[in-house]
């Protein structure tokens, strides 16, 4: 009778453990990849392009980013050209950083740099042109995807890891034909 409740101790502990160990893989893999906090608008902010952008021949470029998001019916980043709401401001620049294609710098309405996972009123988009350029593919689809990706952090989308198939992966790469449904999931969680 010992042995038998041995045996049963040690297939519940075995169980127990495949299962524990199943969950805590599976949550890793499930885990979201967005900054937490909320931001104005939620995932339909307003962009307004800098002159620079035109100067640098980049609006094509960002238009493309923000139609890339704008596939999941929760995005909508509607262009404008006024600044008084706050919107997200798009620039074109240089860089002396070897190697940095782009960021976002989040503020709060008060103007002062917000937490990337605090609240956020508008954000300041950057691509670098002499960076962008200086890499041996310069080609429009990969400065679509540096633009789509800088452009997804505006609505809160973090970084991820290869392989996912997604505009979040940091790299130098052709932006996809369509929004990719990873992407697409992730902004459905989020928002």
């Amino acid at each position: 009778m010992f042995n038998t409740k041995k045996k049963r101790f040690k297939v519940w502990m075995a169980l127990f453990t495949a299962v524990f160990f199943t969950t805590v893989c599976f949550e890793s893999v499930a885990q979201a990849d967005y900054f937490a906090g909320g931001r104005k608008n939620n995932a339909a902010p307003y962009a307004y392009y800098h002159s620079s952008v035109s100067t640098y021949g980049y609006v094509g470029n960002y238009d493309v980013a923000r139609s890339y998001w704008n596939a999941n019916s929760k995005v909508n980043i509607k262009k404008t050209t006024s600044t008084s709401a706050r919107p997200d401001i798009y620039y074109v620049g240089n860089t002396s950083v070897s190697g940095l294609l782009g960021q976002i710098i989040p503020y709060t309405s008060t103007g002062t740099q917000a937490a990337v996972g605090g609240y956020w009123d508008y954000t300041t988009v950057f691509i670098y042109d002499n960076q962008m350029r200086a890499q041996s593919t310069f080609t429009s689809s990969r400065v679509n995807y540096n633009a789509a990706h800088e452009v997804g952090h505006t609505l809160k989308m973090a970084h991820v890891t290869p392989p996912y198939n997604s505009v979040m992966v940091q790299g130098w790469y052709n932006i996809p034909s369509t929004l990719t449904s990873y992407d697409s999931g992730e902004i459905n969680k989020k928002w």
